[in-house]
């Protein structure tokens, strides 16, 4: 279910930092703006858990089985592959769900 307004991320750009959380009943991805650009996929280290209090501009992500993290990573799977394609094949769209 998609709660509130759905809403538009763009990647590319080392500048959205990725949050992971779980509690009992989740696991979680946190997609916050960053002040400034980071080297895209490397991992901060070093930092302990803490609660974060939501953004306006933040979108989570929650999942409550593995079977709907396994259909997020097909789905994104396909999409990379596109990216490696030239630009007039990757126009093709699909439909992915969990």
């Amino acid at each position: 279910m998609i709660h509130k307004q759905g809403r538009h991320i763009v990647f590319g750009k080392g500048d959205i930092g990725i949050h992971i959380g779980c509690n009992s009943d989740a696991a979680m991805l946190m997609f916050r703006n960053l002040e400034r650009p980071f080297p895209i996929g490397k991992l901060v280290k070093g930092r302990e858990t803490q609660e974060v209090e939501l953004l306006d501009t933040d979108v989570v992500m929650s999942f409550s089985n593995a079977e709907s993290i396994d259909a997020l990573m097909n789905c994104l799977k396909i999409i990379r592959r596109s990216l490696r394609v030239s630009a007039a094949q990757a126009s093709r769209t699909a439909d992915c769900h969990e």
